[in-house]
């Protein structure tokens, strides 16, 4: 292109420096301009590396650990609910009623765990026995004030014995009433799991196949899940009623 341009301006001086620049740019504009094969060329790499990197982002996440978690995480939910339901009086006596009662003891909120053993002795008696005697009356008071409805005593070598009274239809239903709270709860605890399952999804996943059928296992964990916490509950009500 170099010769034939001398050779145009060489053989016609008068077509002066509009030719000159015309033929300069023109020039210009052919070596800057790829051929289209390596325009089609960097196309197609470039559609290869994006499905490459599809395919290592896929590759790298792991559905089976997710679901793991997420199986933990559900489990965690419903054991924390039957804890609480379980500490709900039910007309009989039970070790775990108190389970969820909080004692004020050398100065700090503890577990009545922490501080005494309980035992049932009989359908309708309840025995507290403080780990150190000192702290009958903290641990009286936390049971007074644990919204259980319960009336307990301190005995002259410090044991706290709870007579469980017959439960009257308002204290039923002030029962039933805690369990639908613990409930929605712990529904609640479930589908903040589940958005924070599908978040993930959408941020490792970039197959829309494969984020549907993942967002479809994990829907399916979340449902038998709620499923069982709606078991519990009932199960928990119907105690309550005395149906059981």
């Amino acid at each position: 292109i170099f010769c034939i341009l001398y050779f145009v301006l060489y053989s016609f001086p008068s077509l002066g420096n509009h030719t000159f620049l015309f033929f300069f740019f023109f020039f210009f504009l052919m070596i800057r301009r790829p051929p289209r094969s390596t325009l089609s060329s960097s196309s197609a790499a470039s559609d290869v590396y994006k499905r490459q990197d599809e395919e290592d982002t896929n590759a790298e996440f792991n559905i089976d650990a997710m679901n793991a978690a997420l199986e933990k995480s559900l489990q965690k939910a419903v054991e924390a609910l039957q804890r609480k339901q379980g500490a709900l009086r039910t007309g009989r006596a039970s070790p775990s009623m108190l389970d969820s009662v909080s004692v004020t003891a050398y100065g700090e909120s503890m577990s009545i765990q922490s501080v005494a053993s309980t035992t049932v002795r009989g359908p309708q008696l309840v025995v507290v026995i403080p780990h150190d005697p000192t702290q009958a009356e903290a641990i009286c008071a936390g049971i007074k004030e644990s919204g259980l409805s319960l009336n307990p005593e301190v005995q002259p070598n410090k044991s706290i014995q709870i007579k469980i009274p017959k439960m009257s239809k308002e204290v039923r239903a002030d029962m039933v009433k805690m369990v639908a709270t613990s409930a929605e709860e712990c529904k609640g605890r479930v589908r903040k799991v589940r958005q924070q399952a599908m978040t993930k999804l959408k941020k490792k996943v970039t197959s829309e196949d494969d984020k549907k059928r993942y967002e479809k296992q994990v829907q399916k964990m979340i449902d038998d899940c709620l499923e069982h916490v709606a078991e519990v509950s009932k199960q928990k009500e119907d105690e309550i009623a005395g149906e059981n």
